[in-house]
């Protein structure tokens, strides 16, 4: 008998993949996984317990491994939901980079990056535009790690 967290993870990946509407084969397909596999972890059949295969099908879903193993709020309102789409680039942008060893090997001139920053990121916030925030903040973090 499996455990309960392995049913609630498989759960989780069922809620996950309707949510962002792809098929069992679909999902599996850009896991690289096969679609037994994938409905036997989302039915509790069998454990999803690999790394590997947390990481493919965060990555495919185009959340954090975090998220699939216990954590967002879904809802099906695209207002609500959006926002969350830019979560993992900018976790990535976060841990990928230090202030010794930025992510990326060139930038924009540091003034083009200050008014990227006033003119577009600041007038997003105040208006909460998180999606469009999400798409544009990771690049920018990395680039600013880069003029440090």
């Amino acid at each position: 008998m499996l455990a309960v967290d392995e049913v609630t993870i498989g759960a989780r990946l069922r809620t996950l993949r309707r949510w962002r509407g792809k098929t069992q084969t679909e999902l599996a397909g850009l896991a690289g996984l096969s679609p037994s596999f994938l409905s036997m972890v989302e039915t509790g059949q069998r454990p999803l317990d690999r790394r590997s295969h947390i990481a493919a099908l965060a990555s495919a879903l185009n959340v954090s491994e975090m998220d699939l193993v216990g954590g967002p709020h879904l809802t099906p309102d695209p207002l609500q939901s959006a926002p969350h789409m830019g979560i993992t680039a900018l976790r990535v942008a976060l841990q990928t980079n230090t202030l010794t060893a930025p992510a990326v090997d060139r930038a924009r001139p540091l003034g083009d990056l200050a008014q990227l920053v006033t003119r577009q990121l600041e007038p997003l916030r105040r208006a909460c535009d998180y999606v469009t925030i999400g798409q544009l903040l990771p690049d920018a973090l990395d680039e600013l790690h880069y003029t440090s």
